[in-house]
């Protein structure tokens, strides 16, 4: 039996039927579509992210509500040192325990419980860059969507460089302090030591037995001892210029061994370990004797219960230096100071040669060391190497370039000969003490010597008729007219008349080279040659 056929409305709703699927189904495939663009928008995005946390200059550092750390970009790698694969999964204790009661603890667990946190000018050691590193961080809640919060975020801003320039800038101030404060009084005490050192030449000089003799020689070993420290103070404040010689290294160490050795006391030992055939070095040697003393006390200080200071000397081809050191090609010699005493941690090593940087107790040290000892190599162009192992002790080397062969001789041997002349001298100096001793100076090299206590009263001599061949003039006199102006109004009313300078403190200005110029305290043999050369170069003139 047939079924029976469908309703005309049955057969007119079967296709109707179809198209709502086939309408159902473009929805479906269009809702696939949108969520498939979704989805690779939202993979983008994460990719995006990905790469700004990569990428980041900041450290970034997200943790969960149990402070174990989910995000650990290369920033914070490169600033804490470790791993991310030793650290994801961790809490912010497991990784640091210091943290436990420390202000950035602190911080996570203000931010994981709903409030902002800061820290500024955070001070870290970083294990992986070998140095101090200094950061503003700030720490963050995180919400999801419907406002749970479910960790934390923490960006690390490093300020550094930032810190070291306004240290820089800090430290230039107090130079700059050091330096008006040596500056105002080196002139003054270096009058002083003129007199005593020229009245000490002298009396050894006329002495009538070797007992005075000596006696005046031990004084003006000492008196130049006090010359030497005031170069120091006015070297380090840069307002002297170094005065690079030829030098014996090891004839150096020698003439100061003794005077080391009582330095460091009994419990120390001195070890010199001279190299054969060392090569002379340039170098100024007053600031060379100041850098051992240094090293040797830092050394020192570093053996508390005792030990042995070594001095070694060697020479050095171009080929032998180190293959990362700073220095121009050539030749040099090195001197290593080395001590086998408590070390240095990296920490310590890391800021050794900064201005005022210390470890020692207040009032048992300066800071400035190390920092004048490498302005001396870096200035004498050299360098200063440090190395050190904690616990096993502490080598600082200089490499001090090689002098020239044509250099003259020994220091010793120079400082010692006085050259004779004959003429007059005209000597221009309103500290009475100084005057009478550069008369003295003068008149035992034979030369005849006239005197004027000021500008004023010199330009009259220079008026008057009668010889004068040289004229002798301090720098900065106390009042009336400078040392340059006078020398030069000196040389409209004598054209060609030589003129020597002197000064107590160097830094006078750059018109100051217009003239040769001697420092004070000046020896005899010194004031003997310059004097000497003037006057045969004028005569050269005029023949």
């Amino acid at each position: 039996m047939q079924g029976r056929p469908g309703t005309a409305a049955e057969r007119r709703v079967q296709p109707a039927s179809g198209a709502r699927i086939k309408t159902r189904a473009a929805s479906i495939a269009e809702r696939a579509r949108e969520l498939a663009e979704a989805n690779e928008r939202l993979r983008r995005e994460r990719a995006l992210s990905e790469l700004i946390i990569e990428s980041a200059a900041e450290g970034i550092i997200v943790v969960d509500t149990e402070l174990r750390h989910l995000v650990w970009n290369p920033a914070i790698e490169g600033i804490n040192g470790q791993p991310r694969s030793a650290v994801l999964g961790k809490t912010v204790f497991e990784v640091t325990p210091g943290f436990a009661d420390h202000p950035v603890g602190r911080a996570w667990r203000q931010a994981v419980s709903g409030k902002r946190a800061e820290i500024r000018d955070f001070r870290f050691f970083s294990q992986a860059r070998g140095a101090e590193v200094i950061y503003d961080a700030d720490f963050t809640p995180l919400y999801a969507r419907g406002g749970a919060i479910v960790g934390a975020i923490c960006i690390l801003h490093e300020t550094t460089d930032r810190h070291r320039v306004e240290e820089m800038l800090r430290q230039s101030q107090k130079l700059k302090a050091v330096a008006q404060l040596t500056g105002g009084v080196a002139h003054d005490f270096n009058n002083l030591l003129t007199a005593v050192v020229g009245c000490l030449e002298l009396i050894r000089l006329q002495a009538a037995d070797e007992r005075t003799a000596n006696l005046a020689a031990a004084a003006l070993r000492s008196a130049n001892r006090g010359a030497v420290l005031v170069q120091q103070l006015l070297a380090f404040a840069s307002r002297q210029e170094l005065r690079a010689e030829a030098t014996d290294l090891d004839a150096l160490l020698r003439d100061i061994e003794v005077l080391l050795a009582r330095t460091v006391g009994d419990s120390v030992d001195i070890v010199l370990d001279n190299a054969p055939g060392l090569w002379r070095c340039e170098i100024d040697a007053a600031q060379l004797e100041a850098a051992v003393m240094n090293l040797v006390i830092n050394a020192r200080d570093a053996m508390p219960r005792g030990g042995r200071v070594t001095l070694r000397t060697r020479n050095l081809t171009a080929e032998a230096l180190p293959a990362d050191a700073d220095l121009r090609p050539g030749e040099y010699v090195a001197l290593a100071v080395e001590d086998n005493g408590e070390g240095m941690t990296h920490e310590v090593m890391a800021r050794a040669f900064e201005p005022f940087y210390t470890t020692k107790e207040t009032g048992k040290g300066t800071g400035l060391g190390l920092s004048m000892v490498y302005g001396f190599a870096r200035q004498s162009g050299g360098e200063v190497r440090l190395e050190s192992t904690r616990g096993a002790g502490t080598c600082v080397t200089l490499y001090l370039p090689r002098a020239a062969l044509s250099t003259a001789a020994d220091r010793g041997d120079v400082a010692e000969m006085a050259q004779r002349g004959s003429g007059s001298i005209l000597v221009v100096e309103d500290d009475r003490d100084v005057r009478e001793v550069s008369i003295a100076m003068l008149s035992s090299l034979g030369y005849r010597v006239s005197v004027a206590g000021g500008g004023t009263a010199a330009l009259e001599a220079l008026r008057r008729p009668g010889p004068i061949d040289l004229l002798f003039i301090d720098l900065a006199m106390s009042s009336g007219i400078s040392g340059v102006a006078l020398a030069r109004e000196a040389r409209l009313i004598r054209p060609n008349l030589p003129v020597l300078l002197t000064t107590g403190c160097a830094g006078d200005g750059p018109e100051a080279n217009e003239f040769p110029i001697i420092a004070k305290p000046f020896r005899r043999a010194e004031l003997g040659r310059a004097v000497a050369e003037l006057m045969a170069a004028s005569r050269g003139l005029t023949e």
